[in-house]
């Protein structure tokens, strides 16, 4: 019994380590990735609003403004 509880507290110790350890590089991630997706869809809506003002044909515009949005993403 004694040895379970050992084990048990091994394995909570290393989650522990685990989370103190990362969890500061796992929110800066998703800090910058919530970030590049508004810059992208920022980016895709200024490019729309200057092909629109520029006349330039709506199926290109659209093609470019959605390439831009998803070009970071592989």
């Amino acid at each position: 019994m004694q040895d379970e509880i050992t084990a048990i507290q091994q394995v909570a110790n290393t989650i522990v380590d685990f989370f103190v350890n990362y969890s500061f590089q796992v929110v800066g991630a998703i800090l910058v990735l919530i970030v590049g997706l508004i810059v992208a869809r920022s980016l895709a809506s200024l490019l729309m609003k200057l092909f629109e003002r520029k006349h330039f044909d709506i199926t290109l515009a659209k093609f470019v403004a959605v390439a831009s949005r998803h070009s970071g993403i592989r």
